[in-house]
């Protein structure tokens, strides 16, 4: 064996005396006790690098049967999972969560373990294994804690809805949550299609999503007391669609789920009679603004100055009233619809008697009220022309105090009333033509006079 420094070192010494350098005895000694210690120092490290060796090829045995017992842990792990893992809805949400938290760790200390192996991979220059089914465990396991928490959150919120009062629900807010699950589990079904659960879920939401419309229809705000009870007869059973207990729960258990077709035709005809009854509010409303357009007349009287905007209203919603009473929802309104037909008709009749007797009477006015002689002349046609200005006088009064015209025309005896006044004004007027020496008539006949 060489000692390269240990030659070296002798090398100097050897110059040293060449050139007569005086070196310490010492030193001397130390020198040539040197060479027998470095020839142990050397065998020293000899056997130390054999027992190294010795030991590597008992620590790569061990590592290499410590890495095929990580391997088969990796496939057992996998076909645990494969046969164990809550694929169906045989368990409840917490039940599944127990076995998926158990494989989580039980995947988190395999990779620990793999960690451990890795320091001595690296020693022996060794490949650290790569096991995809390690990779497969663990991302059906993150999927199956995605799909548990959904039936777990959808559970919570159906089962709130479905015990809340039916007609507090909030159907937006209900379509919205489900639609939302749906697009969830939908995204999910590109990995876990043919899982159970999975399955289970997707039908759940499709069946609720399918009962919208049926649940709309239900809390169609047109819906009256006579759809429901519509809907009792056909479904024979008896129900308090207002009551506290009536909830989404008990929509499904008294099989209201079933007849979808006839709840929607119901809300359907709901919808159209809610049309019927704004209109006809809107009948009530309006009549209940329009008054007659009275003005004074010589100062003590008072008389209709304008019917053209009453007319046109009554024009308007007679036809209204008409198309109404054509559908085949007027028995719904039958009692309404007959009272405002009669009520508009009334006025205008009343309305244009009025005008009739108001025509003759403005005429008569100014000959019987400003010629005694013609009273004389005709006393019983003047008295009763005082009859009919009297009440004449006490109509227009009471219609200038209180102008509504439905008010003032529908008012008990109004149509008899008017129509005294103008039988009255025609025998007058009669008895103005018959009579021979009557100074009011010439070369225009009185009854042209009247009606122009």
């Amino acid at each position: 064996m060489k000692f390269p420094c240990l030659v070296f070192l002798q090398l100097r010494y050897a110059t040293l005396t060449k050139f007569d350098v005086q070196v310490a005895s010492n030193e001397i000694v130390e020198l040539h006790e040197l060479r027998p210690t470095w020839k142990e120092f050397l065998s020293m490290l000899d056997k130390a690098q054999h027992a190294l060796d010795k030991a590597k090829v008992n620590m790569r045995r061990e590592l290499e049967s410590n890495l095929e017992a990580y391997c088969q842990q990796v496939l057992q792990l996998r076909e645990q999972v494969l046969i164990e893992i809550p694929t169906s809805q045989e368990l409840s949400p917490d039940e599944a969560f127990v076995v998926i938290y158990d494989f989580t760790h039980r995947v988190e200390a395999v990779y620990l373990r793999k960690c451990d192996l890795q320091a001595g991979l690296d020693i022996f220059g060794m490949e650290s294994p790569e096991h995809r089914e390690l990779k497969d465990t663990k991302r059906d396991l993150e999927l199956a804690n995605q799909i548990w928490i959904l039936v777990r959150d959808w559970t919570q919120a159906f089962d709130h809805w479905k015990t809340g009062q039916f007609d507090e629900l909030d159907i937006s807010q209900m379509e919205t949550v489900a639609g939302q699950f749906n697009k969830k589990v939908g995204k999910l079904g590109r990995e876990i299609k043919r899982w159970g659960i999975w399955k289970e879920m997707r039908t759940k939401l499709t069946e609720f999503l399918q009962t919208m419309p049926l649940i709309q229809d239900l809390r169609n705000p047109a819906m009256r007391p006579r759809h429901w009870d519509t809907l009792k007869r056909d479904l024979q059973r008896n129900f308090d669609e207002t009551s506290g207990e009536f909830t989404l729960e008990t929509v499904f258990s008294i099989g209201l789920s079933a007849v979808p077709d006839l709840i929607s035709e119901l809300s359907a005809n709901a919808n159209k009679e809610l049309a019927i009854e704004e209109t006809l509010k809107e009948i009530e409303t309006r009549w209940g603004g329009i008054d007659i357009d009275i003005s004074t007349y010589k100062e003590e009287y008072f008389k209709i100055r304008s019917t053209d905007d009453l007319f046109q209203v009554l024009e308007d919603d007679a036809v209204a009233l008409s198309t109404i009473k054509a559908s085949k929802f007027y028995e719904s309104f039958k009692s309404r619809i007959d009272e405002w037909e009669g009520a508009l008709a009334l006025v205008s009749e009343v309305i244009e008697l009025i005008l009739t007797v108001q025509r003759k009477w403005i005429y008569l006015e100014s000959i019987f009220m400003a010629s005694g002689d013609i009273c004389k002349q005709l006393p019983k046609e003047s008295s009763l022309f005082i009859e009919v200005n009297t009440t004449f006088g006490h109509v227009m009064s009471r219609a200038a105090k209180q102008p509504n015209a439905v008010i003032q025309c529908t008012a008990a005896g109004m149509l008899e009333i008017v129509t005294c006044m103008d039988d009255k004004l025609e025998i007058i007027q009669k008895s103005l033509d018959s009579f021979p020496t009557c100074p009011i008539k010439g070369t225009v006949s009185f009854t042209h006079r009247m009606n122009s």
